[in-house]
């Protein structure tokens, strides 16, 4: 009976598993927009770097239009550098400053890139072709991580544009999802799994916006398997994950200090466990950073101290632009009450909810994968991050805790009436940035009232 049992099991999870996957893989078509920059972004690191993408475009797209029509169709374009809005002229004229960064050849692929996603842009939307270039051009460029850009180059440049390496290259996602769904199967069991499946099927806003895309899910893979890591009690090992994943989209550093806080407050984790984990952590991070530095300055034509400098300042201009529609977390909240200029308040109150969640989950006296999993939940009071990173979520959190399946099932909910709006044609900046506010209230408000109510006596389960 008991093998039956397993093989059924099995069975079911497989199942399972092939109908998530095909719910964001299969019914869905490459996320062009996001292409064009991570593709482009990393492939012509050495020539447009963190500054120069948009101006490149343009001057791409004006060569294969001409100047003058494309001076109709784009009003204006980002100075990536200054951050501000300028010509099509002006734009080509940046490029002309830094022209002495192309060579000829490499000059003639980049033109016949810009061609294929402009070609792409056409087969894949309704819209025209240039009101996504318009869109595109004022977004925020390239804003990988110099870690993601080290591994992320050679593959690009090795794998040249075509319709069928677009797909080949989407799967590349597709299989770290399968893979992170077998370790969550291993840390949390079936029931685990299928809540994880549940959110992925109903979450579709998130997982549209990066899947399909370029490598987007190679940190989520790196925290899952840090999680297996804490399972077997490869403290070292894990942190050493994390300190990698955060060299790949910084939050996961946050995540692993708050983990590493509360088994240190709490006394029942006892021996070297944190330490070593935090050890891990810092050699993870540092080595990252130096390879990618290394790589970066030795082979894509870098300066050391500007490739940090443009990197921050990029991640600095797209994280603090107020009112952001696709932001979840406490300074989201802030904004919809208009406190968003009270920098002070904003800070205070953030540090004062994550003690408070800190304290309070260290008091719980859960395992070690359980307090990791339960980290992940004081990130939206410490930072605003976009919405889609919170796929992160698929970290079953709920699976071992019953008192937090009421927190579990209100995100799923959300997330199907999301996709319930999306259906019917509503606009989707105003859906998009209900679900963040919805997010935000629940991600923290609800956290904290379970929080306190197993902190005071009351059953958790």
């Amino acid at each position: 009976m008991r093998k039956y049992s397993n093989s059924y099991n099995r069975v079911l999870f497989g199942v399972v598993l092939v109908v998530s996957i095909f719910s964001i893989a299969l019914t869905r078509k490459p996320h062009i927009l996001e292409f064009i920059h991570y593709y482009l972004g990393a492939k012509y690191n050495s020539e447009v770097n963190y500054t120069g993408l948009y101006d490149a475009i343009t001057t791409a797209l004006s060569e294969v239009y001409g100047k003058n029509y494309i001076n109709e169709k784009i009003k204006y374009v980002r100075n990536l550098k200054t951050d501000e809005y300028v010509s099509v002229d002006d734009a080509i004229s940046n490029y002309e400053k830094n022209r002495y960064r192309w060579t000829p050849q490499r000059w003639k692929q980049f033109v016949a890139d810009v061609r294929f996603f402009d070609t792409a842009l056409s087969i894949y939307s309704k819209k025209s072709n240039f009101k996504h270039w318009q869109k595109i051009l004022v977004d925020h460029g390239y804003n990988a991580t110099p870690l993601y850009t080290t591994y992320v180059a050679p593959v690009v440049n090795i794998i040249q544009l075509s319709i069928f390496n677009l797909y080949l290259m989407c799967f590349f996602d597709i299989i770290f999802i399968i893979a992170i769904f077998f370790l969550i199967r291993k840390i949390f069991g079936l029931t685990g799994a299928m809540m994880s499946m549940l959110f992925l099927a109903s979450a579709s806003d998130m997982f549209s916006y990066i899947t399909w895309a370029l490598l987007r899910f190679d940190w989520l893979f790196l925290i899952v398997l840090a999680l297996f890591l804490i399972d077997k009690k490869s403290y070292l090992l894990s942190g050493i994950l994390i300190g990698t994943s955060a060299a790949l989209r910084i939050f996961p550093g946050i995540v692993g200090f708050i983990f590493f806080v509360i088994l240190i407050i709490d006394k029942n984790i006892r021996g070297k466990h944190p330490l070593n984990f935090m050890y891990g952590l810092f050699i993870g991070l540092v080595c990252s950073v130096a390879i990618s530095s290394f790589v970066m300055v030795k082979f894509y034509n870098h300066n050391l101290i500007n490739l940090w400098e443009q990197f921050f300042e990029k991640i600095t201009a797209h994280s603090t632009e107020i009112g952001i529609v696709n932001l979840i977390g406490l300074p989201k909240l802030f904004y919809i009450v208009g406190l968003q200029q009270n920098g002070i308040v904003e800070f205070l109150t953030s540090i004062a909810f994550a003690i408070v969640l800190i304290f309070l989950s260290s008091k719980m006296k859960l395992n070690s994968v359980q307090y990791f999993s339960i980290s992940i939940l004081t990130l939206p009071v410490l930072l605003g991050i976009s919405h889609y990173y919170y796929v992160m979520l698929i970290i079953p959190f709920a699976a071992q805790i019953k008192g937090m399946n009421l927190l579990y099932c209100a995100l799923i909910i959300t997330n199907v009436l999301i996709s319930v709006a999306r259906a019917l044609n509503i606009n989707y900046y105003s859906i998009v940035n209900l679900e963040c506010i919805v997010y935000s209230f629940v991600l923290i408000f609800f956290t904290m009232a379970i929080f306190f109510k197993n902190y005071f006596g009351k059953s958790f389960g």
